[in-house]
């Protein structure tokens, strides 16, 4: 029975800790919507404009859009100026699938690189810190790149080092797949908030 209760515990413990990560992340980009809402500076942009130039480009927008997240990713440019980009442009429906697709290729363009590159866990030799904790990782690799990417959506370095990692590549397309929606979801709202 107390096995039962730590158990517990340790799941409400956990999904405390997730909660708190995840506002953390979110924090920043709340701040920054806010600021631009309370200040006037939303007024200098004006969305129709801006989506109509984005309809003039015509059956490209989306896929010129999606390929320019998913590399911007690569150049370590921050996720969220894409959401923002995707939600003035395509408005919060369209834009939060479009920004998904992008955030999705990013991620799999820069584990695909490394692994396609050869570069394989050879550093964690020398490392026996990084060893235990890859290690874990891969002892439950859906779960785990699902948890780094509630936190760490879209970073580059991380998806570098997912890929240094013995994890293999379904885990990691469907711990990408869940994972980065509660965060993708949450900016989409805050931006939409700011554009609507």
């Amino acid at each position: 029975m107390a096995r039962n209760n730590s158990s517990t515990d340790t799941k409400s413990g956990l999904g405390g800790r997730i909660a708190v990560r995840l506002l953390v992340a979110i924090l920043p980009i709340a701040i920054l919507v806010l600021a631009v809402r309370t200040t006037g500076l939303i007024e200098l942009v004006d969305v129709e404009q801006v989506r109509a130039l984005v309809q003039r480009a015509g059956i490209w927008r989306v896929p010129l859009f999606v390929m320019l997240y998913g590399l911007g990713i690569l150049a370590h440019v921050p996720g969220s100026v894409f959401v923002g980009a995707g939600v003035l442009a395509f408005g919060p429906g369209w834009g939060l699938v479009w920004c998904y697709l992008g955030a999705l290729l990013g991620n799999l363009l820069s584990f695909g690189i490394v692994r396609l590159a050869g570069y394989r866990p050879l550093a964690t030799r020398s490392w026996p810190m990084l060893e235990r904790l890859f290690l874990r990782l891969v002892q439950r690799p859906t779960r785990s790149v699902t948890a780094i990417r509630i936190i760490f959506p879209t970073t580059a370095p991380v998806n570098y080092a997912l890929a240094l990692t013995d994890i293999a590549f379904p885990p990691y397309l469907v711990g990408s797949l869940v994972g980065v929606l509660p965060q993708l979801v949450a900016c989409v709202w805050l931006f939409a908030f700011v554009f609507e």
